[in-house]
């Protein structure tokens, strides 16, 4: 699955970018590495990832000029640590941070060419996908207690549901030819919206 959601992300910027990469010249053919050097290269140490500040700012980072905020990330943050069962731990705290702003970044490319491309979302589409999120709780208040929870409101809940269903378009149109995309892989791509109170499903 982290494959898969890497590649969302690389074609996620393609898509938005759209621009012919430079002419590079012809490539030297690399000389074969000896038996010393694949060793030394397998046993090399991973490259560290650049640590996160302590606190954050108010904005994290800026897409073509649009913001996300501190409150947008910690919102996506809070609800990955809801589909693992567990907080952030301290040493994986960078790692996990920066690869959650890169898919949230790679999500924003993708907002952005619906619009280039003029992608639209009827209110009953919504209506539908709320509907669906309903069926997975018991009863009424169980969703709501969830949205509670989750410090969610019912019209964020439509907005994230409606941002979603324009990339799930997006990527029909774009991205499906050249990968397989399931629904859920969207979901697990950028898992901002959605409410999960079942079993613990994805430890760091």
């Amino acid at each position: 699955m982290t494959k898969r959601l890497l590649l969302l992300g690389l074609l996620a910027f393609g898509v938005a970018c759209q621009k012919a990469p430079a002419p590079q010249p012809p490539a030297t053919p690399a000389k074969p590495a000896t038996a010393t050097q694949a060793a030394q290269q397998a046993q090399a140490p991973a490259p560290q990832v650049k640590p996160v500040p302590e606190k954050l700012p108010a904005t994290i980072a800026r897409v073509n000029g649009e913001a996300i905020g501190k409150d947008e990330f910690e919102r996506a943050l809070r609800n990955l640590e809801a589909r693992a069962g567990q907080p952030v731990p301290a040493e994986k705290r960078s790692e996990v941070y920066r690869g959650l702003l890169d898919q949230m970044i790679a999500y924003k490319l993708l907002l952005q060419q619906s619009k280039t491309l003029k992608v639209t979302i009827t209110e009953s589409e919504v209506d539908n996908r709320i509907k669906q999120i309903r069926e997975t709780f018991p009863n009424e208040q169980a969703f709501t207690k969830a949205l509670t929870d989750q410090r969610v409101t019912l019209e964020q809940l439509r907005n994230d549901q409606r941002e979603q269903l324009l990339v799930a378009k997006v990527l029909d149109a774009e991205v499906n030819w050249k990968v397989n995309v399931t629904p859920k892989d969207v979901d697990d791509f950028y898992a901002l919206s959605l409410i999960h109170i079942s079993e613990p499903t994805r430890p760091y």
